[in-house]
């Protein structure tokens, strides 16, 4: 039996449509990277240093630290007739206290803090109303936060024994000004829970300090380091 000529045109007229309604970008997709240097800004973070505790009400104590600095490294690739961008970054950021504590009947100083090194990959979606000089975007991922506590009694530090990473996701916003085609400033404003634990202990009995012996304490002590709070970055950016 012979098809009908009006039904295969039909068909041909459906696949034809079809093809025009595709968004252009997938045939004229341009592609091309980026390389970003940031400095950050995170607003708060935790240290508790009793979770190895039995009780909850000493495992839910911790030292506030905040105003945490960092540096970062982010690439990503751009497929600009889509508006997507996939990206992959890393960070350091670090902070520390000392304050004055009683310690063997007299007053020594005791440092808190840590180190982080934050892996994160990334998706990003230009905003439509965004300009050729001004593009905004939104954006999330996964990251794997690495870390360890830093705390040292009496200008003695403490060993770290081991360290478990941490993992979890995290929004951003951002803007990114062209000063060139090849040349742009970007700043972000993002949001993550990063968290790790650590353990550590000191490898001596006592340190002697300003004349006077200061007992410390061997035994292993676990911490968790929770950022949890916003975090505002600026950096430059090149094109390739």
């Amino acid at each position: 039996m012979r098809r009908c000529p009006t039904i295969k045109l039909r068909r041909v007229a459906v696949f034809a449509m079809f093809f025009l309604l595709i968004p252009s970008g997938l045939f004229a997709q341009t592609d091309f990277y980026s390389l970003s240097v940031r400095g950050s800004f995170t607003t708060s973070s935790k240290l508790f240093f009793n979770i190895g505790e039995p009780s909850e009400f000493l495992r839910n104590q911790y030292f506030a630290l905040d105003d945490v600095l960092g540096i970062g490294l982010d690439v990503r690739r751009s497929f600009a007739e889509s508006r997507l961008q996939v990206g992959i970054s890393v960070e350091y950021l670090g902070t520390s206290e000392t304050f004055a504590a009683v310690v063997s009947s007299g007053t020594v100083p005791v440092v808190n803090g840590y180190w982080a090194v934050p892996i994160e990959l990334s998706g990003y979606f230009l905003i439509p109303f965004s300009t050729a000089d001004l593009r905004l975007y939104i954006g999330g991922g996964l990251g794997i936060y690495l870390g360890e506590r830093r705390h040292s009694v009496a200008g003695e530090t403490a060993a770290i024994i081991s360290s478990t990473p941490g993992a979890g996701i995290h929004v951003t916003t951002g803007l990114e000004y062209s000063l060139t085609k090849w040349f742009a400033l970007r700043s972000e404003v993002k949001f993550r829970d990063l968290q790790f634990e650590s353990t550590h202990r000191f490898d001596k009995d006592f340190v002697v300090y300003n004349g006077r012996t200061v007992v410390l304490d061997k035994t292993p002590s676990r911490s968790r380091v929770n950022v949890d709070g916003m975090t505002l970055d600026a950096g430059i950016v090149v094109r390739f």
